[in-house]
């Protein structure tokens, strides 16, 4: 966590996702947009998956003390969370752009120059959802051996980028 907070801190990461996001409370007080941004990203990184495990996170206090950011309370982030309509998203967008051009910005001239210059790799990878009973239909197995769904879409597609693609259209 003291890498990240680090991280944070130097790259302006906090403040980029303000400035994009903006505001998400009436008063001044608590957690920032970026703040909030941040506080989520950290608890995910340490395996936080539901809302309550922000609590969790909060009582932690070493972990707290190494934090970029405060934790805010569960009930404190689905409510945060509920404010993020189209433009606010859009705005993580835009934050998370200011933050990789900042980093670009960080490289030596010639590093930017390949990296520009090269194409950019997708990863399609699907989210595998376990599943349990072996009768279900559209079952299959994970990379990690778990038995999971294929959704109906799916089944039968070797090639996630033409679904992709077709599902666009």
């Amino acid at each position: 966590m003291v890498a990240v907070a680090e991280l944070v801190g130097r790259l302006g990461v906090v403040q980029a996702l303000d400035d994009a996001v903006g505001t998400i409370k009436q008063r001044d007080r608590g957690v920032s947009a970026g703040q909030f941004l941040v506080s989520l990203a950290q608890a995910q990184m340490l395996g936080a998956d539901f809302w309550t495990h922000l609590d969790r996170r909060r009582a932690d206090a070493a972990g707290e003390a190494l934090s970029a950011v405060p934790t805010p309370a569960s009930t404190t982030a689905a409510t945060l969370a509920a404010r993020f309509g189209p433009a606010r998203l859009a705005g993580i967008e835009e934050g998370i752009g200011e933050i990789c051009c900042r980093v670009m910005g960080l490289l030596p001239a010639r590093r930017r120059v390949v990296l520009r210059a090269g194409t950019a790799t997708i990863d399609l990878d699907g989210t595998d959802v376990q599943c349990y009973g072996s009768r279900k239909d559209g079952l299959a197995y994970s990379y990690k051996g778990v038995r999971h769904e294929v959704p109906a879409s799916r089944v039968g597609v070797k090639d996630p980028y033409r679904w992709a693609v077709a599902a666009a259209w």
